[in-house]
């Protein structure tokens, strides 16, 4: 399988405050590919994470969505 070059750029933080941790994060890629651009949000406790893909260009759609809770 072979992927095609692109160029991505990814900005973001994340911010941790005791066993809670929340993030943001812009993605944009470049080339014949600059339509996957998205905003990409997270948050995350010690049983429990959360991210959000939601895609900036129209139409404004939610691209994946993922939800983790830890069992221990």
């Amino acid at each position: 399988m072979v992927q095609r070059n692109f160029t991505q750029l990814n900005l973001g933080f994340y911010v941790n405050k005791g066993p809670l941790v929340t993030g943001m994060w812009f993605r944009q890629t470049f080339g014949n590919y600059n339509t996957s651009d998205a905003v990409i949000l997270l948050m995350a406790s010690e049983k429990i994470a959360s991210s959000l893909d939601i895609v900036t260009t129209l139409p404004l759609v939610m691209e994946e969505a993922l939800f983790l809770q830890v069992m221990k």
